[in-house]
């Protein structure tokens, strides 16, 4: 980005001030100071940047939530200056896509009155081909054509060296907050949370498709055959169904098309009979006779209306001419008017003729008009140049004495920068036998190199760090595992005891069941009748045994049976129950295998993991040269030993070649003095030569041109038709010029009304001759209108009018004459025609005279549509007649009685009981698809659940190494590196500013500490420095945030206070360093600064003052000269 030019008003303390970044001498400067009082207004400057850019300033970024003057006192309104009603800052810059803009932010108070209220803020964007005004789209374009937003702009652009003071002095956990804010590493924070957030969020999705195939419930296998077998039968049913239903639809049709065509064929001759009757009535008759004599006539009646056309056109042409009277006797009047106005043009151009032929003399000087004028003008453009060489030459004279001067001065000039170049050539030589001492790019090669090699050993121990979690991880996962497989060996056991004890329970069943059984047939009423019966020695008649011994008595036998009937139901609940632990232990061992199967797999996965990042561990350190002899500690202490000493180097090359650099721009700047000079003592000389020539060829000039005016002038008066003229003494050119053209022009004139006047008489006579052979051939049509009185009328178009009324009176006297010859012919036609009819048309004719052809046509299309009644009422009968027959002949078996109600009520019942076959066989369907549904959602949630274990296991073993609830962890890690990278940056600057010190800091901590040059390089930390010291660090430290890696490149750099505390030569190093960022980057710097030794170091400045009489800022841009 290139800053243009910035226009403020009403901007805090500042009323009007406009700074131009792109005109000298802010342009040319590669420093430049804001200076002044303070609270004089310095900031403002950089505040109105930022609201020009971004519609924000840092300042208010800290004012809270308060309310001031109704708005809150961190509203960017709060800008506005004190007592105003508006103000506005308006920034021409150049975007890093190379298009020119201009953005304008603004704000107002109601009716622009010091006291109103605050208006919205005003925000609008143009270029070439863009103009926005809405806030966001304001603010999306100028991120988008800088490639930066607002607080990265703050951040590289505008430097408060207050914060990184603060920040190299700070506590670590202080300093962490510090660098957050100072690089932006928070992105590390919520990467970091967003890793711990992700893999719980990866675990509940695992858990809770783990739940979902717990929830689907299929049918078994005998279930889903049994539905099948049903529906199976269901659909031999509805066909059977389906059959009777068709039938007898197809006998219900048959009798409902029987009495529907028996109706139509009734109502087919009922309606034959009506035509039949309406084609024969009296009215039809008398339209057909109408018809017939309507025809008959037709020529008479048309010969009689060609009369009666003819009469009315005859009648017509009367009225027609005896209406162009009035117009005729208008034309008359203004033929009258034509004439007279002839006669008045002829006494014009007689008067005019006269009073040319009296100025005829005239004629011999106007005869040569072009060479007078030509000659006269001539003579006035000589005296005007002989008066412009005369100014010419007192003005050369005036030059050549100053140009005189300046070439005295151009000489001594030259002199003394030719004697400077010299000396500083000679300087440039021995710096730069200094600098070839030092391979620059092989110095930058060894550091890249070594920062690499630190690099993969700082990756190493990640890497190590990575392998030892894995390890942890993996001995977990084994432990669960072996805890798994021995609860599952155990569960095979139990599970082995109780199968090994079920043939027991169930034979204890069985025979608990037995004799339950048999008791209570004992106990029933036939046995206990035949039991009774019993003696001893007889024989049983069920078992046809011998009766040794009488049976119990009946309420022993109730008191067994009864308990016989518990304990076989409390063995049928002891073997439910042990059956109903076999299958839920079966279960589980089934569950508990498959866990033991995702965990052999997991297992797998974390050992290859190991592997994998063990083998890269090995390679690695091979890579490196570590060994037992060679350890990781050494490898990574002589690397960064190596990395110090180079760097080392590198800031002796980098004087060496600043001074290199100083020095050829002192050389180079001493040489286009020089050149300078000399060019100007060169342009001196010429120019005095050139002027002395331009002197000796006026003087010429002005010789030569008078003797040509005089002897124009005398051959002039003497030439032919001059003399008559009488020209006064001494002549003048330019009056006698202006009278000459002024008669030219009136005697031109007057020659031109001639010309007009004798046109205008000759058309006169020749319109009358014309209008008074109209008026008599008009009068020869008519003669009766000879006797008409003229009407005063205007003689405009009175040709026009007289051919008018020609014209229709010619026409209407033709259009009578036709008239009258028709008649005489249609007379003659109605009578022979008259004489020709009967009786009975002679008598009819009043009638159809009356009768209009649209009459005819409707009595004609009545008598048709009842001829077509007729036709069709026939054609219908027939169709009708012919369709029952076919219908009857094609009847189906209907058995006798049956009616089309009883049929409806048969087909009705079908239709229910398929309706009701359809809904169970929609059940079992929606059953059998649910149960295939829920099969094919369970195969995939198991897919997915170990598609989400994988994911969930990657994002643990992340987040052990990253992540934690609140992002510190790799935070903390990212910010390390970034300190690194920035302290290695910083030293770059810090080597141009001392040679002194250095910064350095701790792997993984927040700790900066010193190296001191002067104290064996020892460690110190960073608060032990003085008060310039710690400066100069924190300028470092500030410049390099600002090449921190972004797309933004901004031409000018601003760094806010902090030079109170260096003087001398420390400050001067400190300016120089800051000049060299113009040669190395193109960046310019504008030191703010109240300093007052800065005002002597750094020539350009923008002064802020205070105005004496007005609690105003004023801004003034200057070059200042050092004070000695």
């Amino acid at each position: 980005m290139r800053l243009k030019k910035l226009t403020i008003h009403n901007i805090a303390s500042v009323a009007d001030a406009e700074i131009d970044f792109s005109c000298t001498p802010l342009a040319s400067s590669d420093v430049f100071l804001i200076c002044g009082e303070t609270g004089a207004g310095k900031t403002t400057i950089l505040d109105s940047i930022c609201l020009a850019l971004f519609g924000s300033v840092p300042r208010l970024q800290l004012g809270g939530k308060a309310v001031f003057d109704e708005i809150k006192y961190n509203d960017e309104r709060q800008m506005l200056r004190s007592g105003c009603g508006g103000g506005s800052v308006t920034l021409s810059f150049t975007g890093n896509d190379n298009i020119d803009y201009e953005s304008c932010w603004s704000v107002r108070r109601a009716r622009n009155k010091a006291d109103g209220k605050f208006q919205s803020v005003l925000w609008t964007l143009k270029s070439k081909n863009l103009s926005l005004s809405k806030t966001t789209e304001v603010r999306k374009a100028v991120t988008d054509a800088l490639s930066i937003d607002y607080e990265q702009f703050v951040r590289t652009s505008m430097l408060a060296q207050g914060e990184f003071t603060r920040f190299l002095k700070a506590e670590d956990s202080e300093k962490a907050v510090i660098l957050k804010k100072l690089t932006g590493t928070d992105r590390f924070t919520r990467i970091g949370a967003e890793i711990y957030r992700l893999t719980a969020e990866k675990q509940r999705v695992y858990e809770s498709l783990r739940e979902r195939i717990a929830m689907e419930k299929i049918l078994s296998p005998e279930e889903e055959s049994a539905l099948r077998t049903e529906y199976a039968g269901l659909e031999s049913d509805e066909k059977e169904l389906s059959d009777n239903l068709q039938a007898a639809l197809a006998r219900k049709t048959w009798l409902e098309s029987l009495a529907n065509l028996q109706k139509a064929v009734e109502t087919s001759a009922a309606a034959l009979e009506t035509a039949r009757i309406n084609a024969a009535s009296p009215e039809i008759a008398d339209k057909r006779l109408k018809i017939k004599f309507w025809r008959a006539t037709e020529p008479l009646r048309q010969a009689m209306h060609s009369l009666r056309t003819a009469r009315s056109e005859r009648n017509d042409a009367d009225d027609a001419l005896n209406n162009l009277l009035p117009e005729f006797t208008r034309a008359l009047g203004s033929l009258h008017e034509l004439n007279n106005q002839k006669d008045v043009t002829e006494a014009d151009f007689d008067k005019a003729l006269a009073e040319f032929n009296a100025d005829e003399w005239r004629d011999a000087a106007f005869s040569r008009y072009e060479e007078i004028i030509t000659t006269l003008n001539s003579l006035i453009e000589s005296k005007s140049d002989l008066s412009s060489d005369w100014r010419e030459r007192r003005e050369l004279q005036r030059q050549l004495s100053e140009l005189a001067e300046k070439l005295r001065a151009a000489i001594e000039d030259f002199e003394a920068k030719d004697s400077l170049y010299k000396k500083v050539s000679g300087d440039l030589a021995e710096t730069e036998k200094l600098s070839a001492r030092y391979d620059f790019n092989a110095l930058l090669t060894e550091q890249s190199a070594i920062q690499t090699r630190i690099g993969e050993i700082t990756a190493l121990a990640l890497l190590k760090e990575t392998h030892a979690a894995d390890l942890k991880t993996l001995g977990k996962e084994k432990e669960a595992l072996s805890e798994a497989r021995q609860e599952l060996k155990t569960k095979e056991e139990t599970l082995i005891g109780l199968k090994e004890k079920l043939p027991a329970a169930e034979q204890k069943y069985e025979e608990a069941r037995l004799l339950f059984e048999t008791l209570r047939f004992t106990a029933s009423t036939a046995i206990a009748s035949a039991r009774s019966s019993l003696k001893k020695g007889c024989q049983c008649p069920v078992c046809l045994q011998t009766v040794n011994a009488l049976p119990p008595a009946e309420e022993v036998i109730k008191k067994q049976y009864l308990k016989a009937q518990a304990d076989a139901e409390a063995a049928r609940v002891s073997l439910d129950n042990e059956r109903t632990k076999i299958s839920s232990l079966e279960a589980q061992i089934t569950e508990l295998r498959k866990t033991i199967a995702d965990n052999e797999k997991k297992v797998s996965d974390t050992q290859h993991s190991v592997d994998e990042t063990f083998a890269s561990i090995i390679a690695k350190e091979r890579e490196l040269s570590i060994s037992e002899s060679l350890t990781f500690e050494t490898v990574k202490e002589k690397a960064e030993s190596d990395l110090e000493k180079t760097s080392s180097r590198i800031a002796e090359a980098i004087a060496a070649r600043n001074a290199v650099d100083t020095a050829r721009t002192a050389r180079d700047n001493a040489q286009k003095e020089r050149e300078k000079s000399e060019n100007t003592r060169n342009q001196c000389d010429k120019n005095i030569t050139e002027h002395k020539s331009k002197f000796d060829t006026v003087s010429v000039r002005i010789t030569d041109t008078i003797a040509g005016i005089r002897k124009a002038t005398a051959a002039f008066i003497a030439s032919d038709g001059i003399s008559d003229w009488k020209p006064e003494s001494p002549f003048n050119a330019r009056a006698f010029l202006q009278k000459f053209i002024a008669e030219h022009s009136k005697r031109q004139a007057l020659d031109k009304r001639i010309q007009s006047l004798k046109h205008q008489r000759e058309v006169l006579s020749a319109t009358f001759g014309e209008c008074a052979a109209i008026h008599d051939s008009i009068l020869t049509t008519i003669p009766e209108w000879s006797a008409a009185t003229p009407v005063t009328a205007t003689s405009e178009n009175v040709k026009a009018a007289f051919t008018a009324v020609s014209q229709k009176v010619t026409s209407q006297s033709d259009r009578r004459m036709r008239a009258g010859i028709a008649i005489t012919r249609h007379e003659a036609d109605v009578r022979r025609l008259t004489e020709s009819l009967s009786e009975a048309e002679a008598g009819l004719l009043p009638v159809l005279q009356e009768l209009k052809a649209s009459d005819i046509n409707t009595y004609d299309k009545s008598c048709r549509e009842a001829d077509d009644a007729v036709t069709k009422a026939e054609a219908a009968l027939k169709q009708n007649t012919d369709r029952l027959a076919g219908h009857r002949a094609e009847a189906p078996e209907i058995e006798e009685g049956t009616t089309v109600e009883s049929l409806a009520v048969l087909c009705e019942d079908l239709q229910n009981r398929i309706a009701q076959i359809n809904r169970s066989k929609g059940d079992i369907s929606r059953r059998l698809q649910d149960n295939a549904d829920a099969r094919r959602r369970q195969a995939e949630l198991i897919a997915q659940a170990d598609e989400a274990h994988k994911v969930w296991t990657k994002w643990s073993r992340l987040n052990e190494l990253l992540g934690s609830a609140t992002g510190d962890k790799f935070n903390r890690i990212a910010q390390s590196f970034v300190l690194k990278a920035l302290l290695d940056n910083a030293n770059y600057y810090l080597s141009k500013l001392t040679d002194r010190y250095r910064l350095s800091g701790r792997d993984g901590q927040f700790i900066i500490l010193v190296r001191d040059a002067l104290n064996g390089n020892n460690e110190r930390p960073v608060s032990t420095v003085s008060g310039g010291e710690s400066f100069m660090a924190s300028l470092a430290l500030a410049l390099a945030l600002a090449d921190a890696g972004t797309a933004f490149s901004s031409d000018i750099l601003f760094i806010d206070e902090g030079f109170g505390t260096l003087s001398g030569e420390p400050l001067q190093r400190a300016v120089g360093m800051l000049r060299s960022l113009h040669r190395s980057s193109g960046k310019r710097v504008g030191i703010i600064s109240h300093v007052e030794a800065l005002r002597n170091e750094i020539p350009v400045q923008i002064r802020v003052s205070r105005h004496p009489s007005k609690a105003t800022g004023e801004i003034s841009v200057c070059t200042a000269l050092p004070t000695l």
